[in-house]
């Protein structure tokens, strides 16, 4: 009942104000989309879920928007809605299609590297959860050259070069 009366009031605040858009509109969700994390990390269900649905209300709402700071926020609840479905799920083969719909949203957007790198790595990530150990350590290598031609520091590549290992091990135990 909490969880519906917050969807229900996350929704009438983003319609109060009519059609059009307030420029804090993209910076509120930006919040509740970091809210979203903590509550990933804190494995608070649904807190998480209730984030996750007052952005893809707005998101549906303002679909036509290709402004890049929407296409940005698109693309990060795309990321974090393919981990939810795998983490959360169980079912990495969709959160392998919302990843691979985050990337397509990354395309030409400047400044999401990290974010880039980090889908990357989920779907490489997802790859080995479904078996398919080649297309996993080709994903690492692959964000590991992204995060390299993008000057990531190593702190986000020691990640990528453990999943690679890992990959070529289970390769090895076929």
């Amino acid at each position: 009942m909490i969880k519906v009366l917050l969807i229900l009031m996350s929704c009438a605040s983003l319609f109060s104000c009519g059609n059009s858009r307030r420029p804090t509109d993209v910076s509120r969700m930006q919040q509740t989309m970091d809210s979203l994390k903590m509550w990933y990390v804190q494995m608070e269900g649904d807190s998480m879920d209730a984030a996750s649905r007052r952005v893809e209300v707005f998101l549906n709402h303002y679909q036509d928007d290709k402004s890049e700071e929407m296409r940005r926020l698109r693309a990060e609840w795309l990321k974090a809605q393919g981990v939810y479905y795998t983490a959360i799920k169980g079912q990495p083969d969709s959160g392998l299609i919302y990843t691979e719909q985050a990337l397509e949203e990354m395309q030409e957007l400047q400044g999401v590297d990290e974010l880039r790198v980090l889908a990357l790595a989920n779907r490489a990530d997802f790859y080995r959860q479904l078996g398919q150990l080649d297309k996993s350590a080709d994903g690492y290598l692959q964000a590991l050259q992204t995060a390299d031609s993008a000057g990531i520091g190593v702190s986000l590549k020691i990640p990528l070069m453990l999943g690679i290992s890992t990959a070529y091990t289970f390769m090895g135990d076929l």
